[in-house]
Protein backbone atom coordinates (compact mmCIF):
# COMPACT_ATOMS: atom_id res chain seq x y z
CA UNK A 1 0.00 0.00 0.00
CA UNK A 2 1.13 3.55 -0.76
CA UNK A 3 -0.13 6.95 0.35
CA UNK A 4 -0.16 10.61 -0.55
CA UNK A 5 -0.97 13.44 1.86
CA UNK A 6 -2.75 16.53 0.60
CA UNK A 7 -2.58 19.78 2.57
CA UNK A 8 -5.28 22.36 1.95
CA UNK A 9 -6.74 25.26 3.98
CA UNK A 10 -10.24 23.71 3.92
CA UNK A 11 -9.10 20.27 5.03
CA UNK A 12 -6.14 17.92 4.76
CA UNK A 13 -6.68 14.53 3.11
CA UNK A 14 -4.63 11.34 2.97
CA UNK A 15 -5.09 8.97 0.04
CA UNK A 16 -4.19 5.31 0.52
CA UNK A 17 -3.82 3.25 -2.64
CA UNK A 18 -2.99 -0.25 -3.78
CA UNK A 19 -0.52 -0.76 -6.62
CA UNK A 20 -0.84 -3.42 -9.28
CA UNK A 21 0.42 -4.10 -12.78
CA UNK A 22 -2.64 -2.19 -14.04
CA UNK A 23 -1.82 0.98 -12.07
CA UNK A 24 -3.16 2.18 -8.76
CA UNK A 25 -6.60 2.22 -7.19
CA UNK A 26 -7.64 4.21 -4.16
CA UNK A 27 -8.31 1.90 -1.22
CA UNK A 28 -9.27 4.66 1.22
CA UNK A 29 -9.30 8.42 1.60
CA UNK A 30 -9.38 10.01 5.05
CA UNK A 31 -9.56 13.55 6.34
CA UNK A 32 -6.34 14.61 8.04
CA UNK A 33 -2.70 13.72 7.60
CA UNK A 34 -2.50 10.06 8.54
CA UNK A 35 0.46 7.71 8.84
CA UNK A 36 -1.47 4.44 9.14
CA UNK A 37 -4.20 2.60 7.29
CA UNK A 38 -5.90 -0.24 9.17
CA UNK A 39 -3.18 0.04 11.82
CA UNK A 40 -0.33 -0.42 9.32
CA UNK A 41 2.22 2.35 8.83
CA UNK A 42 2.39 3.51 5.22
CA UNK A 43 5.13 5.70 3.78
CA UNK A 44 4.53 8.66 1.49
CA UNK A 45 4.78 7.64 -2.18
CA UNK A 46 6.25 9.42 -5.19
CA UNK A 47 3.98 7.49 -7.57
CA UNK A 48 3.17 9.99 -10.31
CA UNK A 49 -0.44 8.85 -10.69
CA UNK A 50 -1.12 9.08 -6.96
CA UNK A 51 0.49 12.54 -6.93
CA UNK A 52 -1.80 13.49 -9.83
CA UNK A 53 -4.85 12.35 -7.85
CA UNK A 54 -3.65 14.52 -4.97
CA UNK A 55 -3.31 17.48 -7.32
CA UNK A 56 -6.87 16.86 -8.51
CA UNK A 57 -8.11 16.85 -4.92
CA UNK A 58 -6.43 20.21 -4.31
CA UNK A 59 -8.06 21.63 -7.46
CA UNK A 60 -11.40 20.25 -6.26
CA UNK A 61 -10.98 21.96 -2.89
CA UNK A 62 -9.91 25.15 -4.70
CA UNK A 63 -13.17 25.01 -6.69
CA UNK A 64 -11.34 24.63 -10.02
CA UNK A 65 -12.26 20.96 -10.59
CA UNK A 66 -15.88 19.92 -10.13
CA UNK A 67 -15.69 16.13 -10.32
CA UNK A 68 -13.30 13.48 -9.08
CA UNK A 69 -15.02 10.64 -10.92
CA UNK A 70 -11.86 9.89 -12.91
CA UNK A 71 -10.14 8.72 -9.72
CA UNK A 72 -10.57 4.93 -9.49
CA UNK A 73 -11.78 3.54 -6.17
CA UNK A 74 -11.72 -0.02 -4.91
CA UNK A 75 -15.27 -1.21 -4.38
CA UNK A 76 -14.46 -4.92 -4.17
CA UNK A 77 -15.59 -4.94 -0.52
CA UNK A 78 -19.08 -3.59 -1.31
CA UNK A 79 -22.43 -5.28 -1.69
CA UNK A 80 -24.48 -4.49 -4.81
CA UNK A 81 -26.53 -2.04 -2.70
CA UNK A 82 -23.45 -0.25 -1.31
CA UNK A 83 -21.91 0.02 -4.77
CA UNK A 84 -25.17 1.39 -6.23
CA UNK A 85 -25.35 4.05 -3.48
CA UNK A 86 -21.70 5.04 -3.93
CA UNK A 87 -22.08 5.28 -7.71
CA UNK A 88 -25.28 7.31 -7.30
CA UNK A 89 -23.49 9.68 -4.93
CA UNK A 90 -20.64 10.12 -7.41
CA UNK A 91 -23.23 11.33 -9.94
CA UNK A 92 -24.41 14.27 -7.79
CA UNK A 93 -23.19 17.38 -9.63
CA UNK A 94 -20.97 20.07 -8.11
CA UNK A 95 -23.04 22.69 -6.32
CA UNK A 96 -26.03 20.36 -5.88
CA UNK A 97 -27.42 18.49 -2.91
CA UNK A 98 -29.81 15.58 -2.58
CA UNK A 99 -31.55 14.09 0.44
CA UNK A 100 -30.80 10.61 1.71
CA UNK A 101 -34.21 9.60 0.31
CA UNK A 102 -33.30 11.05 -3.09
CA UNK A 103 -30.01 9.17 -3.01
CA UNK A 104 -31.73 5.87 -2.33
CA UNK A 105 -34.05 6.50 -5.30
CA UNK A 106 -31.06 7.40 -7.51
CA UNK A 107 -29.42 4.11 -6.46
CA UNK A 108 -32.53 2.15 -7.42
CA UNK A 109 -33.65 1.40 -3.87
CA UNK A 110 -36.47 3.90 -3.22
CA UNK A 111 -37.38 2.60 0.24
CA UNK A 112 -33.86 2.40 1.63
CA UNK A 113 -33.03 5.96 2.68
CA UNK A 114 -31.77 4.93 6.13
CA UNK A 115 -29.57 2.24 4.61
CA UNK A 116 -28.25 4.74 2.04
CA UNK A 117 -27.44 7.09 4.95
CA UNK A 118 -25.51 4.22 6.54
CA UNK A 119 -23.42 3.77 3.41
CA UNK A 120 -22.63 7.49 3.42
CA UNK A 121 -21.81 7.42 7.15
CA UNK A 122 -19.13 4.83 6.42
CA UNK A 123 -17.90 6.37 3.15
CA UNK A 124 -14.31 5.21 2.62
CA UNK A 125 -13.68 7.87 -0.03
CA UNK A 126 -14.77 11.33 1.18
CA UNK A 127 -14.59 14.00 -1.53
CA UNK A 128 -14.01 11.35 -4.21
CA UNK A 129 -17.47 10.08 -3.29
CA UNK A 130 -18.98 13.46 -2.39
CA UNK A 131 -21.12 12.42 0.58
CA UNK A 132 -21.07 16.03 1.79
CA UNK A 133 -23.64 16.67 -0.98
CA UNK A 134 -26.16 14.36 0.72
CA UNK A 135 -28.29 16.19 3.27
CA UNK A 136 -31.27 15.66 5.50
CA UNK A 137 -34.84 16.28 4.44
CA UNK A 138 -35.86 19.93 4.61
CA UNK A 139 -32.39 21.21 3.70
CA UNK A 140 -30.83 20.27 7.04
CA UNK A 141 -27.24 19.12 7.27
CA UNK A 142 -28.05 15.57 8.25
CA UNK A 143 -24.87 13.86 9.43
CA UNK A 144 -21.27 13.75 8.28
CA UNK A 145 -18.62 11.17 9.08
CA UNK A 146 -20.97 9.62 11.63
CA UNK A 147 -21.57 12.89 13.51
CA UNK A 148 -24.57 15.20 13.72
CA UNK A 149 -22.77 18.19 15.25
CA UNK A 150 -19.33 19.61 15.94
CA UNK A 151 -16.26 19.71 13.70
CA UNK A 152 -17.54 17.19 11.10
CA UNK A 153 -20.67 19.25 10.46
CA UNK A 154 -18.63 22.46 10.26
CA UNK A 155 -16.44 20.75 7.64
CA UNK A 156 -19.52 19.60 5.69
CA UNK A 157 -20.84 23.16 5.69
CA UNK A 158 -17.43 24.47 4.52
CA UNK A 159 -17.34 21.96 1.68
CA UNK A 160 -20.87 22.87 0.61
CA UNK A 161 -20.14 26.61 0.87
CA UNK A 162 -17.09 26.02 -1.31
CA UNK A 163 -19.54 24.75 -3.94
CA UNK A 164 -21.90 27.71 -3.45
CA UNK A 165 -24.46 25.73 -1.44
CA UNK A 166 -25.94 27.17 1.74
CA UNK A 167 -28.01 25.04 4.11
CA UNK A 168 -28.91 25.29 7.77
Amino acid sequence: MIKSSIRHPITNVTLFADESANGIIIAKAVFGLKEKCAGIAVKESRNSLLIEYGRMLKEFLDGRLHSLNIIPINLSWGTPFQIAVIEACRSIPWGSVVSYGDLSVMAGYPRASRAAAGVMRHNRFPLIVPCHRVIGAGLTTGGFMGATHGAPIRLKLKLLANEGVSIR
